[in-house]
């Protein structure tokens, strides 16, 4: 498969499906210069990391002290 014919969900994004073209649009538009890595798929354990991350985040903000701990023990389960 040629890299041009590949797509990319975002798993933080609803799902939603990026092909190359749109990736590099993007990366033009935001004045970032691309990486390999930018184009590389994120194994299952690295997008929990990052759900978690956000998780934490939101519920720091929000004062839910309980669910942030327990979105930290996650955490800690998964690394």
């Amino acid at each position: 498969m040629c890299i041009r014919d590949r797509f990319y969900i975002n798993p933080l994004l609803e799902g939603v499906i990026f092909n190359k073209i749109e990736i590099d649009r993007f990366l033009k538009t935001n004045n970032m210069a691309p990486k390999p890595e930018y184009y590389q798929a994120f194994d299952n354990l690295r997008v929990a990391r990052l759900i978690a991350g956000i998780m934490q985040n939101l519920y720091q903000d929000e004062g839910s002290r309980l669910q942030k701990e327990a979105v930290s023990r996650m955490i800690q389960v998964i690394e």
